[in-house]
């Protein structure tokens, strides 16, 4: 009998020594894709001229390297660390996971009759996360919210190189769905897997079902989750422009057909169709975490790269 008392002890022990920041049963999620198919400047990009090796020999003798990167529009490598640390799933009640995300989407505002991976007419401008909890009456509470915007610093990148890079525009999180220890930190570890998907027939008329063509990560580490803690204004601020690790391609545009202006059909490349899925994982102990291997670049070229080399040819 003592024993099953103390046992009892035990658990109310326990259920009391976390808590979440509020109630998160009956919390929702959704996401809303930014669109704006005139946000993007390609018409006023300056021409990038390619220089042969008996010309760049000619600028080089004449000290004028500088002229190599004016035309090459600035093109610049973007070296990132290969090797961060993500959260392990685990079934602890200190660690939560959750999916969210969009599919059946447009990446381009019209058909194309150039290629593939024709830019023009992008109008896939980032996108929100959201995750919501019952509030007053029929209003709900922002639990998280992660706005992301596509980095538009550098078009050449996009034009030449058919990639593109997302930052973070805002961040904010009020209510944390993993439980947080009542006497340790009221502190979160937050990381975010974002994945581009496509599906598309090739110009050789080969079908591909659901590729990956782009993945991006957010770390977050001992995130405050109280307001009033200090330093949670300044760790919410820093966010900001912050550059999402990873890369994607833009979206393949699929072989179609379109009307012709004499009223029959000619080869088209579709409005490229795409989806997004952003899994969430939250943990508020550290120990929480495992090495993941972050050369976006082979990922990606090694499951996508060479189907979607079949589309440039």
């Amino acid at each position: 009998m003592r024993s099953h008392s103390a046992f009892i002890l035990c658990l109310l022990f326990l259920a009391g020594s976390c808590t979440p920041g509020k109630k998160s049963a009956g919390d929702r999620t959704e996401m809303q894709v930014a669109e704006d198919p005139y946000k993007l400047d390609f018409a006023g990009l300056r021409e990038q001229k390619i220089y042969t090796l008996s010309e760049r020999a000619g600028i080089i003798k004449e000290g004028n390297r500088g002229v190599l990167t004016a035309m090459s529009g600035g093109l610049i490598s973007l070296a990132t660390n290969a090797v961060k640390k993500m959260i392990k799933k685990d079934r602890s009640k200190y660690t939560a996971e959750y999916t969210i995300g969009q599919r059946d989407l447009f990446f381009y505002d019209q058909l194309s009759r150039e290629r593939a991976f024709d830019p023009v007419g992008m109008k896939f401008n980032g996108f929100t996360v959201l995750r919501l909890l019952p509030g007053q009456g029929e209003q709900e509470d922002t639990a998280m919210l992660a706005e992301f915007e596509m980095d538009d610093s550098n078009l050449y990148e996009i034009l030449n190189n058919s990639t593109f890079r997302l930052k973070l525009k805002e961040f904010q999180l009020n209510t944390p769905r993993a439980k947080v220890e009542k006497k340790g930190p009221r502190t979160l570890n937050l990381d975010m897997e974002i994945t581009l998907t496509s599906s598309y027939v090739s110009e050789q008329g080969v079908l591909f079902d659901n590729i990956v063509i782009g993945k991006f990560y957010l770390f977050l580490r001992n995130a405050p989750v109280d307001k009033s803690a200090p330093g949670y204004t300044v760790y919410y601020e820093k966010l900001k422009g912050k550059m999402l690790e990873g890369r994607s391609f833009i979206v393949p545009r699929s072989l179609g057909s379109s009307v012709s202006p004499e009223g029959g059909t000619v080869k088209s490349y579709s409005q490229g169709g795409y989806a997004i899925s952003v899994r969430v994982r939250e943990s508020s102990k550290n120990s929480f975490v495992t090495t993941l291997l972050m050369n976006n670049s082979d990922k990606i070229i090694e499951s996508a790269g060479t189907n979607l080399k079949k589309l440039i040819r």
